[in-house]
């Protein structure tokens, strides 16, 4: 249908109209002719479409609907029109960043083969475009001063989104899922990804919170990433820990409280319990992944107190893992059969049947060979 209406067309006419040289620049709406008026709106409803044909295709896993004839950045020669306005900056920035996500998307696809350091050189060649589009629509943002505080946080949240999506979707070009089956290159891409997922989750709680104030606009696409990726936030912490930083574990606990409490604001107040709204299912997911998360803290820290005797830390450990694996295992069937984002079927296992007591006799002695602190060391085994 938008074929037979001219949509395309369209586009490709008011663009033709904006770099005319024999066209006088105009510099308000009202100088516009009603023909323009029309052909931009045509023109919008085309861009909106190629931006849900690449959402559809890079994050759910669709056949490629439309394709661009062309750069996808020539869209911005839109805004020399005086038909354009704010929301088209925002329109207009979506357009190119999909456009490249969908082709890091083919590029990443296609590199089953490739060895890492091809992979790596690929992760560098899109966090290089991401970063690119990134500064170029932070220009225009300045220059223009849009009337819209919400842009700019925004797309600072939209470059995180992309980082980590291109990052995560490398990972799994390796086809391996087992992060302790990994090589440290493709760990170092998830700690990559897990960074981008944390300045994510920041810039969301960014006060005034611009961003999520428009949630309740927003579509469920909008709903179903943001949870995403603050779930896989939470299992990436679990997979791929800080060193002794049960702190920085601790807070995001509490920034996902927040995140939640944010959220429900955003959903006029709804939340378990609402009716079963797309917004409302995210949120219980949010909900559900913070407790699943700080059940697994809350495992790992009985490690932490005491000098309990042998059998009972075996039993501790195990009752770790089996937290742990409570989060590894939450992968919801929205994340299945709707979406198609990648990292969250990520989990950590291994390799022997016996290697969690592997892991935990090697973890049991300190510096001094102490086996928690019962003095092995120093008892004299001579008979």
């Amino acid at each position: 249908m938008a074929f037979e209406v001219g949509l395309p067309e369209a586009y490709d006419v008011m663009s033709a109209h904006c770099v005319a040289k024999n066209t006088p620049r105009m510099d308000t709406i009202d100088d516009a002719s009603q023909d323009d008026v029309v052909l931009m709106r045509k023109a919008r409803t085309w861009l909106h479409l190629l931006v849900m044909g690449h959402i559809l295709h890079v994050d759910a896993g669709d056949l490629p609907a439309f394709r661009f004839r062309g750069a996808a950045r020539r869209s911005r020669i839109l805004l020399e029109s005086p038909c354009s306005n704010d929301m088209d900056l925002y329109l207009f920035s979506q357009v190119e960043l999909n456009a490249l996500r969908a082709n890091i998307y083919n590029s990443l696809s296609q590199c089953a083969d490739a060895d890492e350091d091809d992979i790596m050189e690929m992760v560098r060649d899109a966090k290089i475009d991401i970063e690119v589009w990134f500064n170029d629509w932070t220009r225009i943002y300045e220059q223009r001063r849009p009337h819209m505080p919400w842009l700019q946080p925004n797309l600072i949240v939209q470059r995180h989104w992309a980082d980590s999506m291109a990052l995560c979707r490398a990972v799994r070009a390796s086809g391996v899922e087992n992060v302790r089956a990994m090589s440290q290159t493709q760990k170092t891409i998830l700690l990559m990804a897990k960074a981008s997922l944390r300045q994510h989750l920041e810039v969301i709680l960014m006060e005034p919170r611009h961003y999520l104030y428009g949630l309740r606009f927003a579509m469920d696409f909008v709903w179903a990433k943001n949870a995403f990726c603050f779930l896989l936030l939470l299992k990436l912490s679990l997979l791929l820990p800080d060193d002794g930083d049960q702190q920085s574990n601790r807070d995001l606990v509490e920034k996902g409280r927040i995140l939640l409490g944010e959220l429900r604001n955003a959903n006029g107040g709804r939340g378990e319990g609402s009716k079963a709204s797309a917004s409302s299912l995210y949120l219980q997911l949010v909900q559900a992944s913070i407790e699943k998360y700080h059940h697994a803290l809350q495992k790992d820290g009985g490690l932490r107190t005491g000098e309990p005797s042998l059998p009972a830390t075996i039993q501790m450990e195990q009752s770790r893992v089996d937290g742990q694996t409570e989060l590894e295992s939450f992968v919801p069937e929205q994340f299945v059969f709707e979406w198609d984002f990648p990292g969250l079927t990520l989990f950590s296992s291994p390799l022997t049947e016996t290697g969690w007591l592997d892991d935990f006799l090697a973890g049991g002695l300190d510096s001094n060979d102490e086996f928690y602190g019962m003095g092995w060391a120093s008892v004299d085994f001579s008979f």
